[in-house]
């Protein structure tokens, strides 16, 4: 677990991938589930590691990713 001093500067994707493995057919979130998930506090750095997962592990549909 990383200590206080990095919080935020880099977000935890493993914890979408653990979400996805152990919901496998759950619905569709908005943009702050997954980054609530990951402990992202910057939404703009998120979004950025999230756009780059997009094509291979992360699917963004009408009603959210």
């Amino acid at each position: 677990m990383p200590d206080d001093s990095s919080a935020g500067s880099s977000p935890d994707i493993g914890a979408l991938g653990v979400r996805q493995t152990e919901l496998p057919h759950s619905p569709a979130v908005g943009f702050a589930e997954p980054q609530r998930l990951a402990d992202a506090e910057d939404s703009g750095n998120f979004a950025c590691h999230l756009d780059r997962l997009r094509e291979a592990l992360v699917d963004r549909t009408d009603n959210g990713y």
